[in-house]
């Protein structure tokens, strides 16, 4: 596959920048073609089904598709991707879902999968029996200008709090479902309400408190360290997020999939250097003098000195910006660098002696042309 595999997936290409309709055609029918509930059994095909509703999550999303489509596969996968936290069925059940008769389901009003063999309970609100995904957690982490110049390669320990899934049974009040129906005969009426159990409290699930838990010792909680490497290329721009998948808040319940950690990457002002892009601009101050007749100097550049004479760029004028080609930052993702534009502040002194200064004219009209 190519770096864009998701155009891949919905055998589309890339460069022929599909609209949506292409896009949307594309996924119907390879979402009918390779759903799990119509090649039971075939885990090959079921993964393929999560992978081409994902690729279709990605690209009918003008945003995420603009994303993909700057960033490729694996900085996108590392970084931007959030289309994990859907469900391929909830995706698959809005795309198909009741009243959408307008890819080739016409004349099933009833039920647009009943020739299919696909086993969903479609109710009048549409709702699924999905499992619910916990929430994400967000963190900000603060990173140097160095570490956009280099790039991050960082292995990083996260504590994850968890709940003691051992030590929890099946609710025997309301059987797991969570809630349950009371019946009140209200003389020739019945009145039916529904509401949370209260032995789990909603959960369908009861903390045993199992001492002898090699885990959570009957607390019903442990912490687990994971150790996750942090990687970024280089050039990577401000506020840039990447997932960690299952870190984030953890299940309470068997029914429950754990949330995602979402880490965003601030980047610190540098002392030397403000950053446009993949470009650098640096002041650096000369004295009124060497500004005409030049000077020999230095600027710290990360890992190593700039050494120039300013002679090369003639006499400096105050507030002009002299570029230093590719001495930028490098693009993220891509085989390039910024340029660096130096901005001289000239430090004018005062004339001391005015006497001399029809001496100083001549001499400067012999200098220069």
């Amino acid at each position: 596959m190519s770096v864009y595999k998701n155009y891949d997936l919905l055998g589309l290409k890339k460069e022929n920048n599909p609209s949506q309709k292409e896009i949307k055609n594309a996924y119907h029918k390879l979402a009918l073609k390779n759903h799990p509930d119509k090649n039971q059994n075939n885990q090959k095909v079921a993964e393929l089904f999560k992978e081409i509703t994902n690729a279709y999550s990605i690209l009918s999303d003008e945003s995420k598709k603009k994303q993909y489509d700057m960033l490729g596969d694996n900085n996108y996968e590392n970084g931007m991707n959030m289309s994990n936290d859907i469900n391929p069925e909830d995706i698959f059940a809005q795309f198909f879902g009741r009243g959408n008769h307008g890819h080739g389901f016409e004349g099933m009003r009833d039920n647009p999968f009943a020739n299919f063999g696909f086993n969903f309970d479609i109710g009048s609100d549409n709702k699924f029996n999905l499992n619910k995904k916990c929430q994400n957690i967000n963190k900000n982490i603060e990173v140097t200008l160095d570490d956009v110049y280099n790039g991050i390669n960082n292995k990083m320990k996260i504590l994850v709090k968890k709940n003691c899934l051992k030590c929890k049974s099946i609710c025997d009040n309301c059987n797991g479902k969570g809630h349950i129906k009371q019946i009140r005969s209200m003389g020739i009426l019945t009145q039916i309400s529904e509401g949370p159990c209260d032995v789990c409290r909603g959960k369908g699930e009861i903390n045993n408190r199992n001492i002898n838990c090699i885990d959570c010792k009957g607390t019903g909680e442990y912490s687990k360290e994971s150790l996750v490497n942090l990687v970024v290329e280089a050039g990577f721009p401000n506020n840039y997020k990447t997932l960690f998948k299952g870190l984030g808040e953890q299940p309470k319940t068997s029914k429950q999939t754990a949330g995602d950690l979402i880490i965003q990457i601030n980047i610190l002002d540098n002392i030397n250097f403000k950053r446009q892009d993949n470009d650098l601009y640096h002041k650096y101050k000369i004295s009124y003098i060497d500004s005409i007749i030049g000077k020999n100097i230095e600027i710290d550049y990360f890992d190593e000195k700039i050494k120039l004479n300013t002679s090369e760029y003639g006499v400096l004028l105050n507030g002009k910006q002299y570029k230093l080609e590719r001495k930028g930052l490098p693009y993220f993702n891509k085989n390039k660098r910024g340029d660096m534009y130096i901005e001289f502040i000239i430090e004018t002194p005062k004339i001391k002696n005015k006497d001399r200064l029809d001496e100083l004219k001549v001499l400067l009209k012999d200098i220069f042309d």
